[in-house]
Order: C-alpha cells, then structure tokens, then sequence
C-alpha cells in the first residue's frame, strides 16, 4: 500500500420514515461531485461538513506532502480510448509550493494498481469529494470526465452530485481565477470525446459551450445508468436550500419524529 490507513468507524445515519431505519456506509457509499471547477466546490465541501459527523469531505488536494511511496504513478487508460493520462514521475510544483496532494494522483494510482478510484483516499479518511480534477500546467486531469464510466462501474451506489451554476457567472469565475482558463485550454479536455474547439472563439464562449456540453455529457451518462443515486443541483440559485436538497439526497439528516400541535383540531399530531 502507499499510505498508511486511517481507520474510522462509520457513524451510521439513521432515517425514520414509515417504521423504515436506513444505516448508511460512506465508506462504501461514497458522495462524489461530479462539477467542473468553479462551480460551487467550495460551498459543497462547506456542507458536506456540516451535514453529518459520518461525512469526511475533501476538496481537491489533501493537505500534507505526498509520500514517495507514491511516484512514480504509471500511466491509465481512461474511459475514451484516445485519452491516456500519462505517467507522473514527481509531484507537480504547482502542489508541492504548498504542499498539498492532489486526489487526482490518488485517483490514477489507485486505477494503475487496479484498484477503485478512490481506495487510497478513502483509506486516508476521506468519503466525500467535493473537487476532483487537477489543472495544474503539468499533470491536468478532469476524473469527472475521462472516468465517469470507471467511477460508476466501480461505485454503482455512491451519492453522485452534479453542482452547476449560472453559465455566464460560472464563465466569469473562472477567467477571473488567475491562469485557470488557459490551463483548462492547454489541457486539452475542451476537445473530449470528439469536441472541436473553434478557433475563432473568443475563450470566454469556448469555455460557456464546454460548460454546456458538459451538463449534457453528464446527463446521457446518467440516463444511461437508471437507478444510480444522481442529483443536479445549482448551488447559487438554491443556496438557501441548496444544504438541506443535499443531506437529504445522501441520507444525512436524520428525520425524527417530530410532535406538533394542530390548534384548530386541538390535538396532537406526529409529522414524519
């Protein structure tokens, strides 16, 4: 192994709806979001802490040094037979000015070592994930695009969430972000699964028709795959609501019965 494992025990979420008690695994029922960067990451790590103790959530890197156990990761096939995510021989400099570790090596370690995507992450204590994709000018990797079949293949019951938000605002958050919008460009993932960019493109509308695709890229997928546990989500237009859609999506809040008081029948009544 490349890690020492962290082990903790699954606090299981019990909801009570019609004498029914569900116990949730995270560790074996992973909650993963699925969004492009800028979409709300932040906010869907916030509450994916807050919803329930039993929910370890990252977002995008783990904080310490990775481990030289780690290189050199070889390369993986991905999902689309022209894409190949090469072999990473050290950590990228962009993540190890702050020392931080990036899911994504995890990630293509762990389907190097034919193993499920996210073994290692969870065994380092992590359930929930908010950010999988690394943009970094060396080693980018877009999981939620080049292995959305691996990762549905691998954890057919997982919580997948698909965060968006407006396109315009979702454009302008990411041109504002320092390089992001070249480093997407050089990546080359605006050209997947047979996508052309046009040249003639200003970057800000490359960027919106890929956010679009995207949306509908990850849509086909899931329509595909019925009975898998998907919900889209506009985190800015629902914000206020966007906490409790979530933690009942993943079975995190859990429902008790609750007395209420009906004045004008004058009685006592439980609502489930």
């Amino acid at each position: 192994t490349i890690v020492e494992p962290i082990i903790a025990k699954p606090v299981p979420c019990s909801i009570e709806r019609q004498n029914r008690t569900v116990e949730i695994d995270y560790n074996k029922r992973p909650i993963i979001g699925i969004g492009l960067p800028k979409s709300g990451t932040t906010s869907l790590h916030a509450y994916f802490q807050t919803i329930h103790p039993a929910i370890r959530s990252g977002h995008q890197q783990i904080e310490d040094v990775c481990s030289p156990k780690l290189f050199p990761i070889p390369p993986i096939k991905t999902d689309n037979p022209n894409v190949t995510w090469s072999k990473v021989t050290h950590i990228d400099p962009a993540f190890g000015r702050h020392n931080r570790c990036a899911f994504a090596y995890y990630i293509q370690k762990a389907v190097a070592d034919g193993k499920k995507p996210l073994e290692y992450l969870i065994k380092r204590g992590f359930n929930a994930f908010a950010q999988l994709d690394q943009i970094t000018y060396e080693h980018p990797r877009f999981p939620q695009i080049d292995l959305i079949d691996t990762f549905l293949d691998a954890y057919p019951d997982a919580f997948y969430i698909h965060h968006i938000r407006n396109v315009s605002r979702h454009v302008s958050s990411i041109a504002r972000w320092g390089a992001m919008a070249e480093r997407i460009r050089l990546s080359g993932v605006m050209n997947r699964e047979g996508r052309k960019t046009d040249p003639s493109q200003t970057v800000e509308q490359a960027l919106a028709d890929w956010i679009l695709w995207h949306r509908e890229y990850v849509r086909e997928k899931f329509m595909q795959r019925p009975g898998v546990h998907y919900i889209e989500v506009d985190l800015e237009a629902a914000e206020e609501m966007a906490s409790s859609t979530i933690s009942v999506f993943v079975g995190a809040r859990c429902i008790h019965h609750v007395e209420q008081k009906n004045h004008n029948a004058g009685f006592k009544y439980k609502n489930h």
